[in-house]
């Protein structure tokens, strides 16, 4: 096995995942790919299970230079607002998911990392990973 495919959503689940595909790819000295298919259909009530849901928060309204010098934290209801702040900042929440991830495989001492972002329905999007990297 050369290759590792997982998928990432910042969930507790896709964190445990990642941990076991990152043990696995080390052992197989394999590299690894790690996917993240963008929140569709009710982003906000998914965004609210992701487990580094506070530190994405953060991350995104710093992209979207929202709230420098405020006071009172910005909310996910803030960040996404209508339906093209909505597209952007899940752009962001996925980036952040996806360079969190790398960082948890370069820290474990993987040094073959690849990260993939997609839109649309998750299981198409993480199969045309999988077609795509072999």
């Amino acid at each position: 096995m050369k290759r590792i495919l997982v998928a990432v959503d910042g969930s507790d689940l896709g964190e445990a995942a990642l941990d076991m595909a990152i043990d696995l790819a080390l052992t197989l000295n394999a590299t690894l790919s790690v996917v993240h298919v963008h929140l569709h259909g009710k982003p906000l009530e998914e965004l609210r299970k992701m487990s580094q849901v506070e530190h994405v928060v953060e991350y995104a309204a710093a992209r979207r230079n929202i709230g420098p010098g405020r006071a009172l934290p910005i909310t996910m209801d803030e960040l996404l607002g209508d339906e093209a702040n909505t597209r952007t900042t899940v752009t962001f929440f996925g980036d952040y998911v996806l360079n969190a991830a790398r960082e948890t495989a370069v820290a474990k001492g993987l040094d073959d990392v690849e990260t993939h972002s997609r839109g649309g329905d998750y299981a198409d999007g993480i199969l045309d990973v999988a077609r795509e990297v072999g």
